[in-house]
């Protein structure tokens, strides 16, 4: 199914949030902790207009369809091996 106008507050821990779907004007907070949190899009066509993440840490994960980046916090994005994502 579609999520939209959503939001999701993960909260302090090792936390994982999967999508299965098109996402679409969603707030996703992964709580600014030191844990390793995790964030899945099942692939890139899901990922919609206005998907806003806050709270990530250097080592945070986004996997969309198995491709797995990297939050770094020098760049403020996600980083795989041939594309930075970034949210806003």
């Amino acid at each position: 199914g579609t999520v939209g106008t959503s939001n999701f507050m993960l909260g302090e821990g090792a936390d994982s949030i999967s999508f299965d779907g098109l996402v679409r004007q969603t707030k996703i907070d992964l709580g600014g902790d030191t844990d390793i949190d995790t964030i899945n899009f099942s692939s890139m066509a899901d990922l919609g207009d206005r998907i806003t993440v806050t709270g990530a840490g250097n080592g945070d994960l986004l996997v969309i369809g198995g491709e797995e980046y990297v939050y770094d916090s020098s760049v403020s994005g996600f980083v795989g091996d041939s594309e930075t994502i970034t949210f806003g």
